[in-house]
């Protein structure tokens, strides 16, 4: 159910926008995890997350309103103590998809822009370890609410700055790997108005 009402609006954002006024982005930066379950070296782990953001307002007029459309790769690498609970080296990828609405403030050449977002992940969960009983390897699927942040400047044709983010959300593999998952991210972006 929740992956229809994500392709639908998908769906909404491409038959809606104004493609006059679109943008787009790269964002890299600073990502801190918590996953809960039995790899205790996914709870507080330091991690990276890239991606880029197409953002664009509605077709109807209402000029601080933007849809934004943001695929991103996190990835968060631990090596443990090897033990049942602590593999010798877990690796997790998240390939994310997020869609939601933000509201843009421009005060001349600066902003700053809250927003919300829905989020679907694709997780590769990887651990090795010679005594854990969480060392193999799966990939699942999860899903995520967002409250974000981007504060910038812009100039002819471009803009950048900052922007942060903390994500509520779900991500379970086998043998009680995973289960809610607690994500705060910051870090930078760079775009541009077409």
């Amino acid at each position: 159910m929740l992956k229809c009402a994500f392709a639908v609006a998908i769906v909404v954002l491409v038959g809606s926008v104004n493609w006059v006024r679109a943008g787009s982005d790269l964002y890299a930066g600073y990502s801190h995890l918590n996953l809960e379950g039995n790899d205790k070296n996914l709870d507080g782990a330091s991690g990276i997350d890239v991606g880029t953001t197409l953002s664009t307002p509605p077709a109807f007029d209402i000029p601080s309103l933007r849809l934004n459309l943001r695929v991103g790769l996190s990835y968060f690498k631990v090596d443990g103590n090897d033990t049942a609970e602590e593999p010798d080296n877990t690796q997790l990828y998240i390939a994310h998809l997020d869609f939601g609405p933000s509201w843009r403030h421009d005060f001349g050449n600066f902003f700053i822009e809250p927003g919300l977002a829905g989020i679907l992940m694709l997780g590769h969960y990887d651990a090795d370890s010679s005594n854990s009983q969480v060392s193999f390897t799966q990939w699942k699927g999860g899903y995520g609410f967002q409250p974000n942040i981007r504060i910038g400047t812009s100039w002819p044709g471009m803009e950048g700055g900052l922007q942060a983010s903390y994500t509520w959300g779900r991500l379970k593999f086998g043998n009680s790997v995973g289960g809610d998952l607690n994500d705060f991210f910051i870090g930078g972006f760079i775009g541009w108005r077409w």
